[in-house]
Order: C-alpha cells, then structure tokens, then sequence
C-alpha cells in the first residue's frame, strides 16, 4: 500500500498542463546532436483510450516536482495498443525522434474512452486535448504511468549521450513505460467557480471583465465545485479532494506558513496575471497573493479514532473557502520566498492543485469573454473569467 502510495504520488502528479512547446525547425545548422528515445507502453486492464507519453527534462520535472512542461509528446492510438478484447497484457511502441542530449524523464497517461467498454448513456469518451489549459488534463478514470522504478516509484532518468566533438547522439532503446490501473484518477478536475461572481453578460472587449476588488483587508472567498459539462470541457464529476500535505515525508502534517494550522490539498495558488491578455496567462513576474483556507477547513473529517490527524484519509468537499491576504510575495526563487513591499497592481487568477496532480484555474479559455471574442472552438462557461483586481 504504501508502493501505491509513493506511485499515485510520481504518476498522477506529472501531467500538470502539457500544451506542447513550439520551437524552432530541427534542422538548424549547428544544432546539438540529437538522437531517438523508443520503447514499449505495457498495459494490463479492461480500460481503452489512447495513451500519451510525456517526455520531460530531468532538471525541469513535472508537478508535483517541479513546474515543468513536456518537451515533446507521443501518441500512442488505441487501434495499435488494444488489437483485441481482453485485458492483455498487452503493449505497442513509442518514439522521440530528434532529442537533443540530456536526461530525460518519461510519464505516460491512458485516456480512458468509457464508452469502449461496456458504455452507457452518458459515458466520457477520450477527451484530452493537449492544446487548451481547459482539456489538457486527465479526468476521472484515466490511468497514470511512465518510465519508473516499480518498487519505489521513482521515475527512472534516461540520458542520451553525446561525446565531447560529436555531430551525433546515441540512440536509447528498450524503455519501458507501465500503467497502473489501479491508480485511476479518483475524480474530473478540481473545476470551481467563485461564488457571487458572474460574467456571462459581458461583451467582447480588449478589456477583462470586471474582477472582485482586493482592498487592504483580507478577501473571503467561497470556492463552489463546478460540474461543468459543456462542448469538449466535460467535468461532470468534479470535486476537492482534502488531505493532510505531508511534503517533507515525516508521517505528519506540515504548517510552510506558520500560521499553526496544518497545510493541507489541494494547493490554492493566486497568481498575477499578464497584464494585457484576457485569457489568463501567468505574467512572466512570479508574484503570489499570500492565500490558504481557514479554519473552517474539514480538519475534523480528516482525524482519526484517536483524533490525531489520519495522513491516509482523504474527504471530497463540494466547497471551500479561501482567504486572501493583502499581501505579495517574491516566488522567483522557490526556496527563498520573500515578501514584497507592496502588492503589484494588475489581475490574479487562482489556481487548484489536487495532490493528484490535477489543477483547475481561473480565468481560463472558456471565460466568456474571450470565447466571444476569439475562434477556440471552445464553449462559453459562465464564472471561469473570475480574477482578482488590484489597482
């Protein structure tokens, strides 16, 4: 159990926003060698869907590690994978074609068509699509894995190596990429709108909608899960998943903050955002609200018989409350945070992180405004163009 434990950490952790990188052509004169990674997605199971392998540097990891973003992606189809019924084994290849030298680390993701499958009326057919924030994620069901130590857990580097002088790289073979389904993603997205707030009514504008004021007193707010189920964003069975954060691995529940009340998932995060684009890009300034729940968080749900904190309990909450303080702080180096003098004017967004891995953000691609005022093909979803404004 505690293997489990270790793995629905490492895999469900890893596909946190994987829109991937446009760079330049990889024919460029006097590039650094590059070379192939290849090997086999294993899988044993009832559940169908494509799988994506996700191919990221081993010194910028994925979430929950870091805040990485793939490098380059790899499909592989279900035709290829699943030839006939059963549950297997059964397995198909891979290939990264054209990687420059490093190491590398591998997740993988099988995107669960429900319908395949004995499906009934209301079944979710594969549903990612890697390009938007809003359907980049997995949801309820899917299946984590990737290149990893199954005894530990731990993602297992691949480097490809290119002596000093070399016009060529070595080729690594042979990479085995597993999933589990016995780590299925529990719930959709953390999907929440801010209670109170409303946008629908507003027109495509070069301007954001008006957001919720941050003055010099702390804001309250009431984040509601949202099921939202409309166009290709299916969150139908969204919620928050509350537990004891346990970060530094002592069996006991942590307090970062110091404010004698123990952290806890999912993660709140309220960022500033660039300061001219509707849809809720992060500005290239790392500047944080200084934000977390209350006390009024299900602390009590979460003790055990003896009413010590149970660090393997996990309760799912339709609500929760998050309370923002007037405050900035300096993220730009992770491990020594600081605070700034002032709050920077200009528009935040909030962002949930489920210990799954899995983050819902607002504002986001289906804000409706900027679906008024663009050609997404996304659908137009009352409450996601929430944000925050100081001026």
């Amino acid at each position: 159990m505690r293997r489990l434990g270790v793995l629905l950490l490492l895999l469900l952790g890893a596909p946190d926003c994987f829109s991937p990188p446009v760079g330049p052509a990889d024919d460029q004169i006097g590039a650094p060698p590059k070379a192939s990674i290849s090997g086999q997605v294993f899988f044993t199971g009832q559940a169908r869907g494509e799988v994506i392998v996700l191919m990221y540097s081993a010194d910028d990891p994925p979430p929950p590690f870091g805040h990485g973003s793939p490098r380059s992606l790899a499909v592989v189809p279900r035709t290829r994978l699943f030839p006939s019924d059963g549950e297997g084994p059964f397995s198909a290849p891979f290939t990264f074609n054209l990687v420059p030298a490093g190491t590398y680390l591998l997740s993988a993701l099988l995107d669960r068509d429900e319908c395949a499958v004995g499906g009934v009326g209301g079944c979710r057919k594969s549903d990612l699509i890697p390009w938007f924030f809003a359907t980049n994620e997995p949801n309820a069901g899917d299946i984590p894995g990737g290149h990893v130590d199954l005894d530990s857990g731990s993602f297992l580097p691949i480097t490809i190596a290119s002596p000093a002088g070399a016009v060529s790289a070595t080729p690594v073979e042979g990479v085995a990429v597993t999933l589990d389904e016995r780590l299925a993603y529990p719930t959709d997205r953390p999907a929440f709108v801010v209670r109170g707030y409303s946008d629908s009514e507003n027109l495509p504008t070069a301007k954001a909608p008006g957001g919720m004021a941050l003055g010099d007193q702390m804001l309250a707010l009431t984040l509601e899960s949202a099921p939202l189920f409309s166009g290709a964003i299916d969150q139908r069975r969204s919620g928050f998943l509350v537990r004891y954060a346990d970060e530094d691995h002592d069996g006991k529940p942590d307090d970062s903050d110091a404010n004698g009340l123990p952290d806890l998932w999912p993660k709140i995060y309220v960022q500033k955002l660039a300061p001219a684009l509707p849809e809720g890009l992060l500005s290239t300034e790392p500047v944080l609200l200084a934000a977390g729940l209350g006390p009024d968080a299900p602390y009590a749900e979460l003790a055990g018989p003896d009413g010590a904190p149970d660090m393997e309990k996990t309760v799912q909450v339709q609500s929760l409350t998050l309370r923002v303080l007037p405050k900035a702080l300096d993220v730009s180096n992770p491990p020594a945070v600081r605070p700034l003098e002032a709050v920077p004017a200009g528009r935040y967004g909030i962002i949930v992180q489920q210990y799954t891995g899995q983050t819902w953000r607002v504002p986001n691609e289906s804000a409706p405004m900027l679906v008024k005022a663009s050609d997404l093909g996304l659908p137009s979803i009352p409450g996601q163009g929430f944000f925050i404004d100081k001026r």
